[in-house]
């Protein structure tokens, strides 16, 4: 009997040490891609194309020859792009709400929805509310917007003022008035 004992208890420490070994084989592996990671480049959301403070860049859009200019787009005047799409519920959601709700005054003049080209008939936005159609690789690539709704606040001489998402009228005029009141806006 005592050599049944030896047997199970020298098993149990060959059981130990094996796992033990594959523990600290495990460890070694995490650590060194826990290295790699923190050594790896910084991960952004949105691309540099358009950041807040640099120029509003000039970009392909469906209609008026192909490419928006800044300067003809805005008119002299300030305005809030909102980026939608139609697959994307919140979108459907916002375009609901602005089309039930009264706009503040400077934001009703000059809210500019971006849509993909074709989303002109699911989007549906009040008529006073001008629409752009641009596509969504464009959108990324040279504007720096990869999500929706998305909204983008450009003062009157085209500088990005404010750049960031939004689900709800009350979030949009948030931003705009924010934007608009760092750069003097009535």
């Amino acid at each position: 009997m005592p050599t049944g004992w030896a047997i199970v208890i020298v098993v149990q420490w060959l059981a130990i040490a094996a796992l033990t070994i594959v523990v600290l084989g495990v460890l070694r592996q995490m650590a060194s891609l826990l290295e790699r990671a923190a050594a790896g480049p910084v991960m952004r959301i949105q691309s540099p194309a358009a950041e807040v403070g640099t120029r509003l860049p000039v970009f392909a859009s469906a209609g008026d020859g192909g490419v928006t200019e800044p300067a003809t787009l805005l008119g002299g005047r300030p305005a809030v792009m909102l980026f939608l799409s139609a697959g994307c519920a919140p979108c459907l959601s916002l375009t609901a709400e602005i089309a039930s709700s009264d706009l503040p005054g400077e934001l009703s003049r000059s809210l500019i929805a971006v849509i993909d080209p074709g989303s002109e008939s699911v989007v549906r936005l009040p008529a006073g509310v001008r629409v752009l159609a641009v596509p969504d690789d464009e959108c990324a690539r040279v504007l720096g917007v990869h999500g929706r709704p998305f909204a983008m606040a450009v003062n009157a001489d085209g500088v990005i003022t404010a750049k960031q998402p939004v689900n709800t009228v009350a979030q949009l005029t948030g931003m705009a008035t924010s934007a608009w009141s760092l750069d003097r806006v009535p």
